[in-house]
Order: C-alpha cells, then sequence, then structure tokens
C-alpha cells in the first residue's frame, strides 16, 4: 500500500531543542512521568542482560544513526507500515489519515520523533539496568493502551536492521545479532510490565 508513494528523506537533520518539542507534542508521549511504573518490578532481572560487547555495538553504531536520527526513523516506520498496514490503525491519531498522504503527514513524523527520542534514551542508558527498566516501563506504560505486544516489537527488527545496513560502512551479523537483542529485550519487558500492571490490578 505505501511502498507505491515515493519518500525522499529530507536532508536537514533534526536539531536537540526540535526533537524535545516533538516529544511532548502530545500528552500521550513516552516521557511523561508516571508513577504507576514505579510500583511495577521487572522481577527477572536477566531479561534485561546485555552483553558489553553488544552494548559497545549498539552504541557506535547509534551514533552514526542518530546523525540523521528522524529521516532513519521515519524510513523504519515506513518500511514497518508498508509491510503491516494494520498497524496504522492502532494509533488513533493515524486512523484519519488517507494512506495517500499518511507517509508525509506530521503526525507519523511527530510519532517517529517520539520514538527515536525513546530509542535515545534506551541506548544512553544501556549500561545501567535500573535506568534502562524504568525508560522502558514508561514506554511500556503508555503503549500497554494501545495493546502493542512483543510481536509488534519483532516485526520492527527487519526494518531497524534494514536501515542500519544502508548506513553503517561496517554493518556485519554482530550488529544484527546486538540489535536483535537490544529489540529482544525491549519486547519482553513489554511483557513483563504487562503481566506486572495485571497482577496491581487484582
Amino acid at each position: 500500500m505505501y511502498s507505491r508513494l515515493n519518500y525522499k528523506p529530507s536532508n536537514k537533520h533534526i536539531k536537540d531543542e526540535d526533537l524535545e518539542e516533538n516529544l511532548n507534542y502530545n500528552s500521550q508521549n513516552d516521557f511523561q512521568i508516571k508513577s504507576v511504573v514505579n510500583d511495577i518490578e521487572v522481577k527477572n532481572e536477566e531479561i534485561i542482560y546485555i552483553s558489553e560487547h553488544y552494548c559497545k555495538i549498539i552504541r557506535d553504531s547509534f551514533e552514526v544513526y542518530k546523525k540523521n536520527g528522524l529521516n532513519n526513523t521515519l524510513k523504519v516506520f515506513i518500511r514497518m507500515f508498508s509491510e503491516h498496514p494494520e498497524y496504522k490503525f492502532i494509533w488513533p491519531q493515524f486512523r484519519q489519515i488517507p494512506d495517500s498522504s499518511f507517509i508525509l503527514s506530521s503526525a507519523l513524523k511527530q510519532h517517529a520523533a517520539v520514538y527515536f527520542g525513546g530509542l535515545k534514551s534506551i541506548i544512553e542508558n544501556i549500561d545501567d539496568k535500573q535506568k534502562m527498566d524504568l525508560i522502558i516501563k514508561k514506554i511500556a506504560y503508555s503503549h500497554v493502551k494501545w495493546e502493542i505486544k512483543k510481536s509488534h516489537i519483532e516485526n520492527m527488527i527487519p526494518e531497524i536492521l534494514f536501515v542500519l545496513k544502508e548506513i553503517l560502512i561496517n554493518y556485519n551479523k554482530d550488529v544484527e545479532d546486538a540489535w536483535t537483542a537490544l529489540y529482544t529485550i525491549i519486547g519482553d519487558l513489554l511483557e513483563e510490565f504487562k503481566k506486572g500492571q495485571k497482577k496491581t490490578k487484582l
């Protein structure tokens, strides 16, 4: 559906202040402080484990990715929505946008900016299990109401790897494995958070 449209990324790099503005574009963004996340504990700390070798690979490759972070993230989403057009109906802000204008919509750009900000926060704290746990729980909190599942996270892996392969000179299997491990952790923490949230309601 969306693959028929031509997407030409801008050469303009997103500035920190522009990103900050986009992160606050509505009341549903991932970085609102929600006290509820502090009440839900991830019992299995092994979920958050990622080797130092993989951490370095992710940090180094993200340095390249973030140079054109918004456009790279837009490309990830465009590819994902092309493969899974039904995902468009998960988020209310997308549902009324015609398919013909969806890719170029400000709503998708804002969503990509928020996503990029979340990914940046995770990677900047990848060596700190507690901070990483808290950040992902905050993101999970804003996603569970849309019934986001681990499978949705996993389906982003081929798309992020495609973009990384395009932009990295030294792309290899270690890069694939490292980023796959990161997204697996995010998906696992999302599921753990959902379980913990259900228990608190009992």
